[in-house]
């Protein structure tokens, strides 16, 4: 019995040895960082669809404070508050135009170059993992689950190489921005193989071969040599002067120069760019005590009625619109302009609306429509009945001037009225005689009667007129 358990402790020591010395490839403290990277690289894609669509919400939140402001300045009563309402909304307009085109352009160009990279990147690393992981055998492999060069090789199975999650797949992109714990501004946080060569994280000796496919095939015979080996897009490699892989300096590599790994550098450079995409300065809610140079537009062009203007001109204005500070004025004035009601009855709305209830972009653009319809009618209606009045009381003025004149006789009719030969009777002057007589009793000077009244009705729909068209 001695003899037997003295035998079968030699046995177990043997194939612990055997197991330890087994490995010809990476410890699992180097392979499952690649497996780490590829996974945290799915992530990009998801983070940049979120940074541009940061860009559209901004956008459409502008949009609609814009039209809401519009309308406001539509139905308003006070003529500062007209003019408060247009310069924001016009303000607006600017910063949504901007940060759609800041979306469309810069920010897209950022996005589309920083996924593009890291997905490269995933896919060279992804195929590196996929074929070390199938060369398994009974006691060798490239992929060894454990570190020191002990623990036995390990393959793939389903979303894991041994006991690590390892897809190396690509995966539904996230709807939300998801940070990545990998990344620095430098580059990745840390490299998975050891930049200088050594034993750490390695076997020692590079016995770690491909597949053998139809005889030769993918096996050592008849390979070419070469100096150097690169492996996934240069994440490490291999020299032939000695038994050790040399991983890339991954956590310095912004700022590299090594075109060896220039995958590696375009993955991490482009996923901070997409990090640092900032679609939050188009948004009115940055807007701090001083104006930005899309407000002081937006009073050049609707308190001063100038396409550009100095600051010593646009300052005053502000000043006058608006109180200090000067975000916590505007701020307050559009929560004033959101508790605006719209009417019930207004496309088909059951009660009284608050402005700032209503987020349908379509639903207030009508609104706007609506209500422009509605000022440009009043403005003709009131010109056709001051028009009437004008003519009726013209007919009203000619009549009585015809009953006057007619019950002078003789030398009696002179003034505004002269006497008619052949009906021999006293009648009004002609007009055109009695208006030379009236030019030349002023010194040359005529009176438009309804010039004050056209004023009144064409004041109210220009700023409105400004922000349709």
């Amino acid at each position: 019995m001695k003899l037997l358990f003295l035998a079968l402790t030699y046995i177990h020591y043997t194939a612990r040895k055997a197991q330890q010395a087994a490995g010809d490839g990476l410890d699992k403290g180097a392979w499952s960082k690649f497996c780490t990277i590829s996974e945290e690289l799915n992530k990009v894609q998801g983070n940049a669809a979120e940074r541009l669509q940061a860009f559209n919400t901004i956008r459409v939140k502008n949009k609609q404070t814009q039209l809401r402001l519009q309308i406001y300045a539509a139905e308003a009563q006070d003529d500062a508050a007209r003019t408060k309402a247009a310069t924001l909304a016009l303000w607006l307009s600017r910063k949504a135009d901007t940060a759609a085109a800041a979306g469309l352009t810069t920010a897209s160009k950022k996005a589309i170059n920083g996924v593009a990279a890291a997905l490269y990147a995933k896919g060279r690393v992804d195929e590196l993992l996929e074929l070390m992981a199938q060369t398994k055998s009974s006691s060798h492999g490239c992929l060894v689950d454990g570190d020191s060069g002990s623990g036995s090789p390990v393959s793939k199975t389903g979303s894991r190489i041994g006991s690590t999650e390892c897809s190396l797949t690509r995966k539904e992109a996230d709807t939300t921005y998801s940070e990545m714990t990998i990344l620095t501004p430098q580059g990745f946080n840390e490299e998975p193989l050891p930049t200088a060569g050594g034993d750490t994280k390695q076997t020692s000796s590079k016995h770690c071969n491909f597949l053998t496919l139809n005889g030769a095939g993918f096996g050592k015979t008849e390979q070419q040599a070469a100096n150097t080996v690169y492996y996934g897009g240069g994440i490490f490699s291999g020299a032939s002067s000695n038994n050790h892989l040399t991983g890339a300096k991954l956590t310095t590599i912004a700022a590299a120069s090594d075109d060896a790994a220039k995958t590696w550098k375009d993955a991490a450079t482009g996923a901070n760019e997409i990090k640092n995409v900032n679609s939050g300065e188009y948004d009115n809610a940055t807007l701090t005590t001083d104006a930005d140079s899309d407000l002081k537009a937006a009073v050049a062009y609707i308190a001063l009625n100038k396409e550009t203007a100095p600051d010593s001109e646009t300052k005053p204005q502000l000043d006058r619109l608006f109180s200090k500070p000067l975000n916590t004025a505007i701020s307050k004035f559009i929560e004033e302009v959101e508790a605006h009601e719209i009417p019930s009855g207004a496309l088909e709305m059951k009660a009284a609306t608050p402005l700032g209830k209503i987020n349908d972009v379509q639903k207030l653009t009508a609104l706007l429509l609506r209500t422009t319809i509605a000022s440009t009618k009043e403005k003709i209606d009131l010109a056709t009945e001051l028009k009437n009045r004008a003519t009726s009381q013209q007919k009203k003025s000619t009549d009585e001037k015809e009953k006057e004149c007619n019950t002078k006789k003789g030398d009696a009719c002179t003034g505004d009225c002269e006497w008619d030969k052949e009906k021999e009777t006293c009648k009004p002057k002609e007009k055109g005689e009695q208006a030379n007589q009236e030019t030349g009793a002023k010194d040359g000077k005529t009176t438009n009667a309804t010039g004050s009244n056209s004023f009144v009705i064409n004041k109210a729909p220009i700023l409105l007129a400004f922000l349709l068209f």
